[in-house]
């Protein structure tokens, strides 16, 4: 069979490129649109629609992940809803809207799903997780509790939420949580605090909360994987904070940002490169292998396209980048979950990628 290349056209990132105040925690992970090509002889099942069907209509997917029985759970943290899909891409239920009450979200950031079918929730603004079951009607929350600190992603390690976010000076910080949402630990990634450039001191806060944020990924055996969206560093600790190894991703050009008339900041690319790199996501590939999804971003033709890395987690090891439509999200039953944001949000499920074979 020979593999259709589907095109995406550029879109115009608009604000996407500046900041002229308010809190950068809650703009867009990723700061611009897709233009890639993307091969479908091994695409199984896409939801998501440009219109129509309510309930395949998203706003922005934030995340996606897969329980041991293969239900897909769609985060939106723009129509504030948590999805719920069965493994053959049927409607079975949807939960929030804006608020502050059960069932609610400000700010969803991250979502878990336990193999049992244990759903957590991240709500960054909110500062809680929320716990919700997969029930005979539909999705059914179940309790919430408080995290102690403005969280980016969550993971679940044995039963335990493991949950990176940022305390009030933008130093990003790893808590171990109990079941019961009880703090056992926490400890500091390390990775180099971002300071603004000569005259643009007073937007160090900005500069502080934008590079602290990252992602984690519960990577099995007590290992955890936190990388730095805005500096494309990958580390990886044990869940007792001990350092095991850092790389950071091939050709990574960070974003850089520069005054503009309105009195706040443009984004700017690597002058080398012409491109800005910011660090998706992280996802578990096979066996000890870590996926690393990085936008990049050009201002000259106002474009941008996702590319893929697959990481040794035993060696940190890295691949040649892979292009891609969308972002890898989870893998799980030798499938890969991944989802994208333009010209629609939707997920696709793949049989096992060839990049993926390969490695």
């Amino acid at each position: 069979m020979t593999p259709q290349i589907v095109r995406f056209a550029p879109l115009l990132l608009g604000n996407l490129l500046s900041w002229n105040g308010g809190d950068p925690l809650t703009g867009p992970v990723v700061p611009g649109p897709v233009s890639v090509e993307f091969q479908r002889d091994t695409l199984l099942l896409e939801i998501g629609v440009i219109a129509g069907d309510r309930n395949q209509v998203f706003g922005n997917i934030r995340d996606v992940d897969v329980d041991g029985h293969g239900n897909i759970l769609i985060l939106d943290d723009q129509d504030f809803s948590l999805s719920w899909f069965g493994p053959d891409g049927r409607f079975r239920g949807r939960t929030g809207r804006h608020g502050g009450g059960p069932s609610e979200f400000q700010a969803p950031a991250g979502l878990a799903v336990s193999p049992a079918g244990q759903v957590y929730v991240l709500d960054a603004a909110a500062r809680k997780t929320a716990e919700f079951a997969l029930g005979e009607e539909g999705l059914e929350f179940v309790r919430s509790f408080p995290v102690p600190v403005y969280g980016s992603d969550m993971c679940l390690s044995d039963g335990r939420l493991v949950v990176l976010g940022q305390v009030s000076d933008g130093t990003p910080q790893v808590y171990i949580l109990s079941e019961e949402g009880e703090v056992i630990r926490s400890f500091e990634p390390g990775f180099p605090r971002q300071l603004p450039p000569r005259g643009l001191e007073r937007f160090a806060a900005f500069f502080a909360s934008s590079h602290g944020r990252g992602h984690v990924h519960c990577a099995g055996g007590d290992v955890l994987a936190i990388a730095s969206e805005r500096l494309g560093i990958v580390r990886w600790f044990s869940t007792q904070g001990d350092f095991i190894r850092e790389v950071t991703i091939n050709g990574f050009s960070p974003v850089t940002w520069t005054p503009n008339s309105g009195g706040g900041l443009s984004m700017g690319v690597d002058p080398a490169t012409g491109v800005a790199n910011t660090l998706s996501h992280l996802s578990g590939g096979g066996p000890g292998q870590l996926v690393a999804t990085i936008h990049g971003a050009s201002m000259e033709d106002m474009t941008g396209r996702l590319d893929i890395y697959v990481l040794d987690s035993g060696s940190g090891e890295q691949s040649s980048p892979v292009p891609s439509e969308a972002v890898a999200s989870a893998f799980a039953h030798h499938r890969l979950y991944s989802f994208v944001r333009d010209p629609y949000p939707k997920v696709l499920v793949q049989t096992v990628p060839q990049w993926l074979r390969r490695q």
